[in-house]
């Protein structure tokens, strides 16, 4: 989730034309490559005992509802926030865009993506193998290597690539995953992670890789193939480190928190990395690294707290009915 903040913040930049194009290039290349198939692989991990333990139908009902829940009050918040700093923004928004709600406005493609993919997961059921289960992951690769490299803009038509992480992180789950990581010595696992991220920007540098859920012009199957692979070894170095880091959990805690809370984190970091930008443009700071330097951590942070206040009153995370009502209020409404 920091990457995806961090990801946000460097396409801000890159809009005002600040930074080295080239560098900036291979920065958002490399973060899109894999920071939302980690998340999704994740996802994917955690999903089948949530659904086992709930059921498909109460699970579908519980996820599908808070994602439209989300989706349709954050558009309104960021929406009239994007409206209301228009002139000092790279790209106007007017209120049409905000109710245009077909027409997903900045991050917030992710959340109807988020229930096209619980629909899918649901569906294909890769954890209880059987003929369904192999002949919809097969579909899910066709159709996700065929979506690779595009963008599209209408609702839950974003991201269609990153399904195949998460019907591969459903396939393997999180049991599994833990009893092998746990047999790989922690050396093994730092110098590996390392060679893998290190090993996926050297090919953005040096060859033509297509990220997911980038929109390129022209598109190649050459790009394809080579995105695929940065995008495999990417994520592969990126678990391997993080799995090594959670061994530490004094300096890990933090991070694991962070991840707790990452879709508080997804749906407010936006207002903050703009809002940051915005002023340090017009107070004439230029510096893409300061920039940064000073975005990413203020925007991970503020929806943390913002999360933490509003929790008497929790319904900027919370559909209403998924409140619990305290003793004393439940009794008067008894």
């Amino acid at each position: 989730m920091v990457l995806v903040v961090a990801g946000h913040s460097i396409r801000g930049l890159a809009a005002a034309k600040i930074g080295s194009r080239e560098v900036v290039g291979v920065i958002d290349t490399f973060l899109y490559l894999g920071r939302l198939p980690v998340f999704a692989l994740a996802v994917g991990l955690l999903t089948p005992a949530a659904v086992e333990r709930a059921g498909a139908k109460r699970f579908l009902q519980r996820r599908m509802s808070l994602l439209l829940y989300l989706y349709l009050v954050w558009t309104l918040i960021q929406g009239t926030a994007e409206v209301l700093t228009t002139p000092w923004k790279n790209h106007p928004v007017d209120w049409f865009d905000v109710l245009a709600i077909w027409k997903p406005i900045g991050q917030m493609w992710f959340m109807p993506h988020l229930m096209v993919a619980t629909l899918v997961l649901v569906a294909v059921a890769p954890w209880r193998g059987g003929r369904r289960a192999v002949i919809g992951t097969i579909l899910v690769v066709i159709v996700s290597l065929a979506a690779w490299g595009t963008d599209p803009e209408y609702f839950g038509t974003g991201g269609i690539a990153l399904l195949v992480w998460y019907v591969l992180g459903a396939a393997i789950g999180v049991k599994w995953f833990r009893e092998v990581s746990a047999r790989i010595p922690t050396p093994v696992l730092v110098i590996g992670g390392a060679i893998g991220v290190v090993g996926s920007v050297v090919m953005v540098v040096h060859l033509p890789v297509a990220a997911p859920t980038i929109g390129y012009v022209t598109r190649s199957l050459e790009a394809t193939i080579w995105g695929v692979v940065a995008a495999v070894i990417e994520v592969a170095g990126a678990f391997a480190l993080t799995t090594a880091w959670a061994r530490y959990p004094r300096t890990s805690a933090w991070m694991a928190y962070i991840g707790r809370h990452s879709l508080s984190v997804y749906l407010a970091h936006i207002m903050v990395t703009a809002g940051v930008r915005i002023v340090l443009v017009r107070l004439g700071v230029t510096d893409l690294w300061l920039h940064m330097g000073i975005a990413v951590p203020l925007a991970v942070l503020f929806p943390l707290i913002l999360e933490r206040v509003t929790r008497p009153f929790p319904y900027l995370f919370v559909p209403p009915w998924r409140v619990k009502k305290r003793p004393a209020r439940a009794a008067a409404a008894a």
